[in-house]
């Protein structure tokens, strides 16, 4: 069994071979000179700089979707869907290629860089199930948190001093909100008649952050604002109103979504437990409900709060803006939070079975 220590040294080392696998150019190719920073940030700098991991994580987290929402978890394996994806995209990038970043590529290099392309999908996929099985942490979420910290300074250095103090004060206040929010849970209390003297339990409720309904709310009210050109309709007020509104909707929706309050009363009736003062059955689920959409609805207030701290900042204090700058800054702030507190609940988990190991021998 490795150490904490050796778990942290592996997924430390596997991140820095990530980073160089996306440092490494494909042959005979000269990296765009255009940067799009959206692009940059889902593929670490790796697609518009030509390396050989191109496409970054991002075809991980494509099969991860498609394979839920195909469920299709018994018939493909997900890694597999990944590959898929990645030498689509590589045979994508070959088609393109001429003429935007190879001067007059033969057939066969195009081939090969499509091969190349795919094959830095397949060493993404291995370095992140290294990180998952022998290190800490969710392996694809780590390196996508590397590529976002590797290439989001850049741009907010770019935008000067003004920029750097948009996204610290955002960062001010999101980062420890963020932490408190995810930490904090209701606690429905639960007794089972089978247990000695009725024992008490709760069932915990935790207000859900789908930090992605913020993107999706951006791409419907800004997109549409691209083609009659982004500095004349970034600012807006109604526009960022709308955004707003739309945050808090597809947030409310997307948690809703993820709790079956029946499910739930059902799983307790059958483990013979039941909520104090609530009759088992229907009567519970309803409980769970209205307690479970109020906390959804705190969320989705806290998520759309965020989204126009976001745009107040960046408005008020006049920095040179970027198409979803608001939008981004603060996924990635919570995307960053997030997957720090899942690793050190990981590395805390490990200490745990190594100090007790010794006792379950």
């Amino acid at each position: 069994m490795n150490s904490p220590a050796a778990r942290v040294w592996i997924t430390v080392l596997t991140i820095a071979a990530f980073r160089v696998g996306q440092g490494v150019p494909l042959f005979n190719a000269d990296p765009a000179d255009t940067r799009m920073y959206l692009v940059d940030l889902l593929t670490g700098g790796g697609l518009l700089g030509l390396s050989l991991i191109t496409f970054g994580v991002t075809p991980m987290f494509i099969a991860r979707a498609l394979h839920r929402r195909l469920r299709a978890r018994d018939r493909v394996d997900v890694r597999w869907l990944t590959v898929g994806i990645g030498a689509v995209g590589g045979v994508a990038l070959a088609f393109a290629a001429p003429g935007d970043w190879v001067d007059s590529p033969s057939v066969g290099a195009l081939a090969i860089m499509a091969l190349l392309s795919t094959a830095g999908t397949v060493a993404a996929i291995l370095l992140a199930d290294l990180i998952t099985r022998r290190g800490v942490g969710d392996g694809a979420r780590l390196l996508l948190l590397s590529q976002i910290l590797t290439v989001a300074p850049v741009y907010v250095l770019d935008r000067g001093v003004v920029g750097v103090v948009v996204v610290a004060a955002v960062a001010a206040i999101v980062v420890p909100c963020t932490i408190m929010v995810a930490q904090a849970q209701r606690r429905v209390p639960i007794q089972y008649r089978r247990m000695s003297r009725g024992t008490a339990t709760y069932l915990p409720l935790r207000v859900a952050q789908p930090s992605g309904t913020l993107l999706a709310a951006a791409a419907v009210v800004y997109v549409p604002a691209l083609w009659q050109g982004w500095e004349q309709n970034e600012s807006d007020p109604a526009r960022v109103a709308v955004y707003v509104v739309l945050v808090c909707v597809f947030a409310f929706v997307r948690s809703a979504a993820t709790f079956d309050p029946s499910a739930a009363a059902n799983s307790l009736a059958r483990a013979g437990g039941f909520v104090p003062g609530i009759r088992p059955g229907q009567w519970t689920a309803d409980y769970l409900g209205y307690v479970h959409t109020r906390i959804n609805a705190a969320g989705a207030l806290y998520l759309g709060t965020v989204a126009l701290l976001a745009e107040v900042a960046v408005a008020v204090l006049g920095a040179p803006r970027l198409p979803f700058a608001g939008p981004a800054i603060v996924v990635c702030l919570i995307f960053a939070v997030d997957v720090t507190l899942e690793t050190a609940k990981h590395i805390e988990s490990h200490r745990a079975v190594r100090k007790y190991a010794g006792f379950l021998r």
